[in-house]
């Protein structure tokens, strides 16, 4: 059964995106316990851990790691370079050293950053050229 492990600061049962993102799953056929487990290792509100969970789970047979922030991030890439790593919000990823460019990050992650200021810029760009 193919394995998600998430890494992240907040409980599973008491995050908002939880159930977003368990329906998101379902929608896409992979029903937790059915054909699909998913394993959380969460900080208790402290980033602390992360190297350790991260470590930990570059020796199990996981499809992906989901990091809920930056600093689950950077642990994961600091673990691992094969495992494919799904940030899902992020500070600056090439300030933050996740990627060299934005126009091609390399590595083996994928993420959501719309705040950096060279996105910002883009878009401010495209919404003048529509004008």
């Amino acid at each position: 059964m193919p394995r998600i492990v998430i890494i992240t600061t907040a409980s599973h049962t008491g995050s908002q995106y939880t159930p977003a993102f368990i329906r998101r799953l379902a929608d896409l056929g992979r029903v937790e316990g059915h054909n699909i487990a998913i394993e959380w290792r969460w900080g208790r509100g402290s980033t602390e851990q992360f190297p350790r969970y991260a470590a930990g789970v570059v020796g199990l047979n996981v499809e992906v790691i989901v990091a809920g922030n930056t600093p689950a991030g950077l642990a994961a890439t600091s673990a691992t370079k094969t495992i494919p790593i799904v940030i899902a919000t992020m500070e600056d990823p090439v300030q933050q050293g996740f990627a060299t460019r934005l126009a091609h990050p390399g590595g083996s992650f994928t993420g959501l950053n719309l705040q950096t200021p060279a996105c910002r810029a883009q878009a401010r760009l495209s919404y003048q050229n529509c004008l």
